[in-house]
């Protein structure tokens, strides 16, 4: 084999290795993406589902001002 033959069968050996690394690489990236997220998403559902409780408790209390309200406006208006 002539050393032009290596050189090249070696650049392109190199240029395999070089494709199978970033392959491996991006893999490994997507993975520890993914597990970073869910990992945000499970710190996150206990407040999140905190903050879902307080909203729906600020709702029901707006909801039921709204309506002793609406009750007394009644009222007047009969009166």
């Amino acid at each position: 084999m002539s050393a032009i033959e290596t050189g090249v069968r070696d650049t392109l050996n190199a240029g395999i290795g070089l494709a199978k690394t970033i392959e491996e690489t991006v893999t490994k990236t997507i993975a520890d993406i993914e597990a970073g997220y869910k990992e945000l998403v499970a710190k996150g559902a206990p407040e999140g589902e905190q903050l879902i409780a307080k909203v729906q408790g600020l709702v029901d209390e707006g909801v039921a001002q709204v309506k002793d309200t609406q009750a007394k406006v009644e009222s007047y208006m009969k009166s």
